[in-house]
């Protein structure tokens, strides 16, 4: 562990303690690190604490090449009294100001000590927080007792997290707020001269319809049902093409069926990709088929690429994906409906075109980080006011 230094904060600013479960390749991740790297410095001294790692914590060093301090505080088991010792005394060193919180570990132990040592609580829900496992449902029952009883602000990142914390985790209204997870709009605008060179490296021709989808390949994100929709979707659209990006512990499952579907020649896995842009731009439709999702920024990214949307209408995406105006929107697990969806889109250039533009001035308008930012930093200075 690393000890931070301490003392009060300099003077005239804010000191902020983001603490988060890990900082692997993953939405919440990503974002924290696009916080902290627009936030106002000259009003908030930041400093992150990661408390697990996960796939070697990639987006630490991202965050740490900002000049931003990254400790590993670890706590692998909620139970073990000595991880929570050992984060107690952490921040008794450090006394922030504010502490914002990311993800399940981080939730509960930022609700039971954050008061404690005299911090101002805020908890950003990043996911829809439904245990199945008797152990599992321990934990989160824990965690949403810790945001209730210390009276922690809630960030909910849209409509549907907001109604999951008041009837699930029994938060009341008043303590939530709907700020939405923002992206670069700017990064993933659409740039047709990446079009030639990306489909070449992957062996894809210039002209072929191409789906894309961009998730961690796990149980719940559907990446199953695009595989089983293509053989349909080849029936009617012969030359498509589908991408898959992304890794996770689905992958071989996910390659297994789509040689058993006859596909495996048509859908690309490309593993974990660091120029998500890039392929989008070199793409024509972009679906998300996840079962469970509460506002899933690489929605966003897609849209502010200028592509079309095919998504599940489940959890945030409703906030997202306008039905008819920036994407299609079908039920969850019906692989006619998304069949019939990517179809339909890929056989119709013109109103690709016409909901990709769409969906790019929504980006704009909704989903931009910069706005995302300017949200927390005023609920920032509304908590140390009150």
């Amino acid at each position: 562990m690393t000890r931070p230094a301490t003392g009060r904060s300099s003077p005239g600013r804010v000191r902020v303690l983001y603490v988060i479960d890990s900082l692997g390749p993953g939405g919440a991740e990503r974002t924290l690190r696009r916080v902290v790297e627009l936030i106002d410095q000259t009003i908030f001294e930041c400093r992150v604490a990661v408390l697990q790692v996960r796939e070697g914590n990639p987006v630490a060093d991202e965050i740490r090449d900002l000049g931003v301090p990254v400790d590993l505080v670890r706590v692998d088991r909620l139970r073990s009294v000595a991880g929570q010792a050992r984060f107690l005394r952490y921040l008794l060193a450090y006394r922030p100001s504010i502490i914002h919180t990311h993800l399940e570990f981080s939730h509960t132990l930022g609700g039971i000590y954050g008061r404690l040592v005299g911090a101002s609580p805020i908890a950003t829900i990043h996911t829809f927080a439904l245990g199945r496992a008797s152990r599992e449902k321990k934990r989160l029952g824990l965690m949403w007792f810790s945001l209730r009883t210390a009276h922690i602000e809630v960030v909910a990142p849209s409509r549907a997290g907001m109604a999951h914390a008041v009837t699930v985790g029994r938060i009341p209204a008043e303590r939530l707020v709907v700020v939405h997870n923002g992206v670069d709009v700017e990064t993933f605008k659409h740039d047709p001269s990446l079009r030639a060179p990306v489909r070449e490296e992957l062996d894809i021709p210039f002209d072929s319809p191409l789906l894309i989808t961009v998730a961690i390949l796990r149980r719940g994100k559907g990446i199953d049902d695009l595989v089983a929709a293509m053989p349909e979707i080849l029936e009617s659209i012969p030359d498509a093409m589908a991408l898959i990006v992304g890794d996770g512990d689905q992958r071989a499952t996910l390659e297994r069926l789509a040689g058993e579907a006859g596909v495996a020649d048509r859908v690309i896995f490309t593993g974990s990709r660091d120029d998500v842009g890039a392929l989008l731009a070199a793409s024509d439709v972009f679906v998300l088929p996840t079962h469970v999702d509460l506002l899933p920024t690489v929605v966003a990214e897609a849209m502010a690429a200028g592509l079309p949307v095919v998504a599940s209408d489940v959890g945030g995406l409703g906030d997202m994906v306008e039905d008819g105006s920036t994407g299609i929107l079908y039920p969850a697990g019906d692989i006619e409906a998304l069949t019939q969806a990517c179809v339909e889109l890929l056989a119709d250039p013109r109103r690709r075109h016409s909901l990709g533009r769409s969906g790019r001035l929504v980006a704009e308008e909704k989903f931009d980080i910069r706005k995302h930012v300017e949200s927390i930093q005023r609920l920032y200075l509304e908590l140390r006011r009150g």
